[in-house]
C-alpha cells in the first residue's frame, strides 16, 4: 500500500491488513515503538513502490519525519 502522508499508526494499520510489518526508522535511527501511536510522525517514504507485490510476512521499512502542528 501507498504509506506516504499517513500517520505512523495509519501506515502501521494499513500494513497489517496487507498481512505485513512495519519497521520505523528516522533517517539511520530506529525510532522507538512509541512513535507509532505519534500523530505528528508522519511517513516520507519506504522501502517498496506502493502496490508491489511482497510475500505475506514482509517487514516494510518506512522513513518517518515529526511534523510540528499535525494532531495537536
Amino acid at each position: 500500500p501507498n504509506l506516504i502522508g499517513k500517520t505512523a499508526s495509519a501506515a502501521n494499520k494499513a500494513l497489517i491488513n496487507h498481512g505485513l510489518n512495519l519497521n520505523l526508522i528516522n533517517g539511520t535511527l530506529n525510532v522507538l515503538d512509541s512513535a507509532v501511536d505519534d500523530k505528528s510522525a508522519i511517513v516520507v517514504s519506504q522501502n517498496y513502490e506502493p502496490d508491489s507485490k511482497v510475500p505475506k510476512g514482509t517487514i516494510v521499512s518506512v522513513e518517518i519525519r515529526y511534523i510540528s502542528g499535525v494532531g495537536d
